[in-house]
């Protein structure tokens, strides 16, 4: 019997559109249950994030195994997270039918959604990035602050970190040691 380890789910980070959109460099997990990463300029690894935003798109197409929900939350930054919900997700569509009927009527209102981060490379090299959303739920505007609060701090974190790799790049021959980690936050 082959012992096998299966390795446990990623935590979701904070991460704003503009950051996570900008990304451009995949890894890719090796074995049946290794994680997949994007890695945003910044050094965030980015298996699962908690976005938020208004609802700027939202749309269903049927397909052959049932029917695919897509749409836009579109944050502070004025970026984009793109958002799916798969035919095998059926689980969340009764609430997507809610939230498109609320859509179609003209509403707009603020959400927040936890997503695997999935990407796709263009035949150029261009990756384009998206999520396949796991849980979602509209907001109130207090808790859309104070996801704003804890995803700048998280981007703040995520800049002095990059900032200090830097340091540590143009000064090699440095006798003091620098604490930095670009992608391990």
């Amino acid at each position: 019997m082959i012992n096998q380890v299966r390795i446990g789910r990623q935590s979701a980070i904070r991460i704003f559109a503009q950051e996570y959109s900008d990304a451009n460099l995949p890894l890719e997990g090796v074995g049946e249950y290794a994680p997949s990463f994007i890695i945003t300029k910044l050094g965030a690894k980015v298996n699962r994030a908690l976005f938020g935003g208004v609802i700027d798109r939202f749309e269903r197409r049927e397909g052959d195994n049932g029917p695919t929900y897509s749409g836009h939350l579109r944050d502070a930054t004025g970026g984009v997270h793109r958002f799916q919900i798969a035919p095998f997700q059926p689980e969340l569509h009764a609430d997507a039918e809610e939230l498109l009927a609320r859509f179609e009527s003209g509403d707009r209102f603020l959400m927040m959604m936890i997503g695997r981060a999935r990407w796709f490379e263009s035949d150029d090299g261009g990756i384009f990035t998206s999520f396949r959303a796991e849980e979602f739920t509209t907001v109130e505007r207090d808790v859309y602050v104070n996801w704003l609060v804890e995803t700048s701090a998280a981007t703040l974190r995520r800049l002095d970190a990059y900032n200090l790799s830097l340091i540590h790049i143009s000064e090699p021959t440095r006798q003091e040691a620098i604490s930095y980690a670009v992608f391990c936050l």
